[in-house]
Formats: C-alpha cells, sequence, structure tokens
C-alpha cells in the first residue's frame, strides 16, 4: 500500500513538472488574457488559454514560429525556447483594433416551415 501511495506521488509529480504551462496577461492591467490564441504550423497545434490566462504548452516543444493572437491585441511571434526564456509568461500590448470598433449587425428571417427540409 506505501508503495502504491509512492507511485502515485511520483507520477503526480512527474506528470506536474513536464506540463509546460504558458501564461497571457495584458500589459496595462496585467490581468490574465482569457481564449487568447497559441498557434504553431510545425508541428501543427492549436490551443486557447483558460480563464487564467494559462494554457498547456507541452505540444509545441521545438517549434521554431508560434503565434499568439487575440483580438484587440498585437500580435506575437515567437519561438518555444524564446517562451522558455520568458519563464513561459508573455505580456500582450493593446493593437490597433479594439472591441469597440466591432460592429455586428443581423436580421431575423423567417422560413416556412412546410419548405423546410425533414
Amino acid at each position: 500500500m506505501k508503495k502504491l501511495f509512492l507511485l502515485g506521488v511520483f507520477i503526480s509529480v512527474y506528470t506536474i513538472t513536464a506540463a509546460q504551462i504558458l501564461t497571457v496577461k495584458d500589459s496595462k492591467t496585467n490581468q490574465p488574457l482569457y481564449l487568447a490564441a497559441i498557434v504553431s504550423q510545425s508541428p501543427h497545434v492549436f490551443v486557447l488559454t483558460n480563464s487564467e490566462g494559462q494554457t498547456d504548452i507541452s505540444g509545441f516543444i521545438n517549434s521554431e514560429l508560434i503565434e499568439i493572437r487575440l483580438l484587440g491585441y498585437q500580435t506575437i511571434t515567437t519561438s518555444y525556447q524564446e517562451l522558455e526564456l520568458k519563464s513561459f509568461a508573455v505580456i500582450m500590448e493593446p493593437g490597433a483594433i479594439t472591441s469597440d470598433q466591432i460592429v455586428i449587425t443581423g436580421h431575423r428571417w423567417n422560413q416556412n416551415v412546410a419548405r423546410m427540409p425533414t
């Protein structure tokens, strides 16, 4: 039983240390940025940050070109090694497009129920 417990502790510690957690924050408020997209073409990997501005980027290891994007912020292009040097913390600067400049329009559309495919 004691050996099983120690094995569980070892596996838990290994899992926590093996995961590379990236944190993305706003430069002005230092608040975490939710739903920032982290993208790489080689390898083909795409992840989003959670509500705490964090995501696991262990799938990006050895990636030379990683883009970090979020609407209203300047896109950051970096590599895994550069993120490692920054202790996996990224500060994003507000960009030229802000959410108050985006207009979403729509209109109501009715369709006859008899003409709907079944």
